[in-house]
């Protein structure tokens, strides 16, 4: 929130630009708290919950006290298990678990794009489920592999033996509302069309990798046999995974946008994919207690394909906007990878990249790399690097072919001519873990020195002049 200060502009990341969950938060009732969030940007930004839809036909209860043989899916009589209501159940109708836990959940109907399906939890963090019945660490604990059409809202999933949620082949699916973690395998595995992760608390993935680079990740768009396109991830507290803690494989088309991410082995791995916009993301690292190899990067982008897929991806990774994040304390920001697997080859490159209005504060190695072509991958032709604060970032390189401009870089490697306010930025931070707090005075350098980008608003949501603000925040 705003914090009377003389000369000072206050913003506390976590209170005013996001929703803070706590990290034991189960999804309890916030229509109260949800009132009062992020009153600077109330009129541009909303930071509310997503609304479970309403059914247009029958609600259908599942209980732990169920009796299939004699239930008629009413509270008084409900069900025992999902799979007893596939031949009543109907596009439109809503799921609904009483307080209990349940084993695992194979979804076997879809809805329409009408008329959705909704699969929620009576009490919000009232139904736990769980991975008892998985065979192995691919299979999910709420299954929802090659349906259309559904809500999943305000559950708790785990699974001591595999995945917690899986949606592989789906359409039009969203998950929403969930505390999702403590998982062995990746907490959530999706691909298809249309689907939204929106708003959950997803932590402790990939536990049974325990420091293996296994691949793992928190929030995972499969790559196996699909070009998976509009995926939205979105609003969600990602932490404590081995592994990534947003990966975008073989995709194209994606909105990644509001989520916290830290204490990762990889805070986002992008690999190839087209089309993609990241921003307002807060992305850094506590400690290293999931570091593997090196301490964790923000965002790292490659084109490994794989040998047996269906069909072979032949692009470039392009069309990448990442805007107005914070990158704190981790390795560093932003880069580019070349996968030794597909050295040589045309595909094995990027284009196409904004940089922009990013915060990059504290990084322990560096900032920026974009500085180098992969083995038989063409040079990039169109990449900018604009408006970004850059402070106490040892190295960062970019190449010849990136357009370097208006930047305010102290303490850190220049990145190449044309910045665009003289050090000091005049912005500080302090770093609680659950609080990232960022300060800059109203007379700052970086106060309308930015060059006009296409950028219209801030990390606040708040709009952007025509002279705006090097960094995330336009301030007022």
């Amino acid at each position: 929130m705003m914090r009377a200060a003389p000369l000072i502009v206050a913003i506390t990341l976590a209170g005013c630009g996001r929703w803070q969950f706590d990290v034991v938060d189960k999804g309890s009732s916030d229509a109260a708290n949800d009132a009062v969030v992020n009153d600077h940007a109330r009129s541009s930004c909303s930071w509310q919950r997503p609304a479970v839809p309403a059914p247009t036909g029958r609600s259908i209860y599942i209980a732990t006290n169920g009796n299939d043989a004699n239930a008629d899916g009413t509270m008084q009589r409900p069900y025992a298990t999902l799979g007893a209501i596939n031949s009543v159940i109907a596009a439109g109708d809503e799921v609904v678990y009483m307080p209990g836990t349940y084993g695992r959940q194979l979804v076997d109907f879809s809805g329409t794009g009408q008329k959705p399906i909704v699969l929620r939890s009576q009490t919000r963090g009232a139904a736990t489920i769980t991975g008892t019945g998985t065979a192995s660490i691919f299979d999910g604990a709420l299954a929802l592999n090659n349906q259309s059409n559904l809500v999943i809202d305000g559950f708790v999933i785990n699974s001591n033996i595999g995945r917690a949620v899986s949606a592989e082949a789906a359409t039009r699916v969203t998950i929403q509302n969930n505390d999702i973690g403590n998982a062995k395998g990746t907490c959530v595995v999706v691909s298809g069309d249309n689907i939204a992760v929106d708003y959950n608390q997803i932590h402790h993935c990939e536990q049974g990798a325990s420091g293996t680079p296994n691949g793992g990740a928190a929030i995972s768009v499969n790559w196996i046999n699909f070009v998976s396109t509009n995926i939205r991830m979105t609003r969600n507290t990602i932490h404590d995974v081995w592994g990534q803690g947003i990966t975008l494989l073989r995709t194209k088309g994606a909105t990644v946008e509001d989520n916290t991410i830290f204490n990762a082995t990889v805070n986002m791995t992008l690999d190839a994919v087209t089309n993609v916009s990241i921003e307002r993301n807060l992305m850094y690292r506590i400690d290293a207690r999931y570091d593997i190899g090196m301490p964790t990067p923000g965002i790292m982008m490659s084109n490994v394909d794989f040998p047996g897929n269906a069909a072979p991806w032949n692009e470039i990774t392009h069309d990448i906007s990442v805007v107005n994040n914070v990158f704190m304390r981790t390795n560093w920001a932003f880069g580019y990878y070349c996968a030794t697997r597909t050295s040589g080859q045309a595909n094995n490159g990027f284009d196409r990249i904004d940089f922009m209005h990013n915060l990059v504060l504290e990084q322990l190695e560096g900032s920026v790399y974009l500085h180098e072509t992969c083995p038989g991958a063409p040079a990039p032709v169109q990449m900018r690097v604009l408006n970004n604060v850059i402070q106490n970032a040892p190295t960062g390189a970019v190449g010849e072919w990136t357009s370097v401009r208006n930047n305010c870089i102290e303490n850190a490697e220049a990145l190449g001519n044309g910045n665009g306010a003289t050090p000091p930025c005049n912005v500080s931070s302090v770093f609680p873990p659950s609080d990232v707090g960022v300060t800059m005075t109203a007379d700052a350098p970086v106060r309308g020195a930015g060059t006009a980008s296409g950028v219209t608003s801030d990390l606040l949501c708040r709009p952007r002049g025509p002279a705006p603000t090097i960094g995330p925040y336009e301030l007022p």
